[in-house]
């Protein structure tokens, strides 16, 4: 087995981060795609969760110093620190990938492009770039467009994301594909992470549910505000379930956290919201929801968390930003609601906590969808 395990090509790994997201449990479906066809090396950030879940898979994970991920504008001093932290981790990175003798660099996100992009050249060793997200700053879209042109192939989560950097610079066209994210409950229950006990809920209250990092892009201010205007046309007050939490370190994630408090407390929400913290396989949760709610401010690349609980044949309730109307098919799939607009987000929700016709339609259309548009089957033939 060690024999055939030398004999695999070797594929190195870049990650931004050393925590659960989003991008992570996209990287997980790609490595259970891909795990037969290389030997796998990943270099995280720093010591984490995710380098430990990594771990349990049997992948060897070192670091790099890139420094921790804090969302928001960059300082000068900011942005000089990561500039020579980025000179630094080429450096370290070109020694590995000769070393190790890596056939394929993945890069999986814009932190990470420009030291994996230029180790990558200099070694002349071929790099895919996956981007999990719409960029929507200038100075990030301008940057991630040049360290863009040294590798060998762009992956996109939706055709909303690689727009951005096709408008900076469409020659980038050439080498860019739009790979869908799928539902693929697997792929971080590999690591035997076990889901916390779920809570006992009210049969007779409605479950209103959204599953993410609680960060302020995510949107979870504008749910509670929404929930509030609900009148008493429903039969019960309804429950909230946030399962998630603040990025570890994040400053402003643990503000917006402690703001959600108040916000709950200020609107009479406090003993209906439900805190479940971070999960690594939310599905347990799906299961106590009656509809899900994307409410994001920001714009969204794919969101991974629609297509999960559209897989549960929930009802899903999204602001339609980035690529949300590339998943979901508004009014047939689940409804889509303006962004940052708790007016409309509570029409919404009226509807479908009124309606238990709708919502199932809602829940069922979604469902066939994702079987057959977003199914890890379609996604492993598409990025192998």
């Amino acid at each position: 087995m060690r024999d055939l395990e030398k004999s695999k090509p070797t594929l190195l790994i870049l990650d931004q981060q050393s925590w659960p997201g989003g991008a992570q449990r996209v990287l997980a479906s790609v490595l259970d795609a891909v795990e037969d066809s290389f030997q796998i090396v990943a270099a995280l950030p720093d010591e984490g969760p995710w380098a430990e879940e990594l771990r349990r898979r049997g992948i060897e994970v070192w670091t790099y110093p890139l420094g921790s991920y804090q969302p928001g504008r960059k300082s000068l001093r900011e942005a000089f620190e990561f500039a020579l932290r980025t000179a630094v981790c080429t450096g370290m990175l070109a020694r590995a990938i000769r070393k190790r003798r890596v056939r394929l660099v993945y890069i999986n996100g814009p932190r990470g492009l420009p030291a994996g992009a230029l180790a990558a050249r200099l070694t002349g060793t071929p790099a895919l770039f996956h981007l999990h997200n719409v960029l929507t700053r200038k100075v990030d879209i301008r940057l991630t467009a040049i360290f863009a042109r040294f590798v060998s192939r762009i992956v996109a989560c939706s055709h909303a994301a690689i727009r951005c950097l096709l408008e900076s610079s469409p020659g980038l066209g050439v080498k860019s594909t739009v790979v869908y994210n799928c539902a693929h409950s697997d792929a971080l229950a590999k690591g035997g992470l076990p889901a916390r006990p779920l809570f006992e809920r009210d049969s007779a209250r409605r479950v209103i549910g959204l599953v993410g990092r609680i960060t302020e892009g995510k949107g979870h201010h504008v749910l509670m505000k929404a929930v509030a205007r609900l009148d008493a046309g429903l039969q019960t007050d309804p429950e909230l379930l946030f399962v998630g939490a603040p990025a570890e370190s994040c400053p402003e994630d643990e503000a917006y956290f402690r703001s959600l408090k108040q916000l709950g407390a200020e609107r009479g929400l406090s003993e209906r919201i439900r805190w479940a913290g971070f999960q690594a396989n939310p599905d347990p949760y799906f299961k106590c929801m009656d509809v899900v709610v994307v409410p994001s401010v920001s714009n969204e690349g794919f969101p991974l968390v629609a297509l999960e609980a559209m897989q549960q044949g929930l009802a899903v309730i999204a602001s339609n930003v980035g690529g949300i109307s590339e998943a979901i098919a508004d009014g047939e799939t689940g409804l889509l609601v303006p962004s940052n607009d708790e007016r409309a987000l509570a029409e919404a929700l009226k509807r479908v906590l009124a309606d238990p016709d709708l919502r199932h339609r809602l829940g069922a259309a979604a469902r066939c969808r994702v079987d057959q548009h977003f199914s890890f089957e379609s996604f492993k033939s598409s990025i192998r």
